[in-house]
């Protein structure tokens, strides 16, 4: 396969980039491999801390990884966000013996693709917990099994009461440790994680009973005006274009048409032209929102 080569540093713009293949600022220095699939689902992540040789980020390193990826040897991370379909969501969510977190999603929303990176976060973050699963469904490919009016819908079906679901009201800005908050609070297994002398997360648990009889209420979740009328833009964020920085991409480009591909990762993102060559971007909410951050960058 062809690769394109992106360096990012541990700035604004590198943290975003990395939070879309799951990496923290505390991750930095590292070499990953993007590979990208047909669709969002279907991308595989290779870190090269997480292959069995272990190498330091180096040229060495980079070109082993390389070599390995493309002869098909390496292990890629893995999403700890389960796909659900029609066919099983009765067993994956409704019978499944644990608490289930559901997004309800629209490839398209620009909302749900700026939650992807957090929730692939949060799912992490719970990979070792035996009471909670975290997951996901596409309503463009399948029939959700309650009625959604947004995107993205979280639905938390706790269990015991599967039938009558929370409702997690959506955050533009919603980060990991915001959305970890919001489902302690409302989950009805307590868990401790621990290390055991194997290195591998082991799980303590214990029930909590759960009083609160108001928390069982459903929270009512606000339509998503800006899904209908969307007024962002992207522009050239680039410092080695100062021709192009804060020009507005075109139509072909936030499309990935014609030669063009544009890979969003929240409001920042990374644009490769018809000739191979890449460019820094970002999404700002408008033409006056994009012009400040450019008159503030070059002051």
């Amino acid at each position: 396969g062809r690769l394109r080569w992106v360096h990012a540093r541990a700035d604004d713009f590198g943290e975003s980039l990395a939070k879309g293949i799951g990496l923290s600022k505390g991750d930095f220095p590292e070499i990953v491999i993007w590979e990208f699939g047909e669709t969002e689902d279907d991308d595989k992540v290779f870190r090269l801390s997480d292959q069995s040789e272990g190498s330091a980020p180096s040229r060495a390193g980079a070109e082993s990884l390389v070599r390995r990826w493309k002869a098909g040897e390496l292990t890629a991370v893995k999403d700890h966000v389960v796909a659900v379909t029609s066919e099983t969501f009765d067993t994956q969510v409704m019978k499944a013996d644990r608490d289930v977190l559901v997004e309800f999603y629209a490839p398209w929303c620009q909302h749900c693709q700026r939650l992807a990176p957090v929730y692939k976060q949060v799912a992490s973050h719970y990979a070792a917990d035996i009471g909670l699963s975290i997951a996901k469904m596409d309503v463009t490919k399948f029939n959700p099994p309650v009625e959604i009016k947004s995107y993205p819908t979280l639905k938390f079906y706790l269990e015991g009461s599967k039938q009558t679901p929370i409702d997690l009201a959506f955050k533009a800005n919603r980060d990991k440790d915001d959305l970890v908050a919001e489902i302690e609070k409302h989950r009805t297994r307590r868990s401790k994680q621990v290390k055991g002398s194997t290195g591998k997360a082991s799980i303590e648990q214990m029930d909590v009973a759960r009083n609160d009889e108001a928390s069982k209420k459903t929270i009512s979740v606000p339509p998503n005006a800006a899904d209908a009328a969307d007024h962002s833009v992207w522009i050239f964020d680039d410092m080695v274009d100062s021709q192009r920085r804060g020009t507005e991409l075109t139509v072909d480009m936030v499309e990935s048409r014609n030669g063009h591909n544009l890979v969003k990762v929240g409001g920042v993102g990374v644009l490769v032209l018809p000739d191979g060559s890449i460019r820094a971007v970002r999404r700002f909410t408008s033409p006056e929102a994009a012009r400040r951050h450019i008159a503030e960058v070059s002051a």
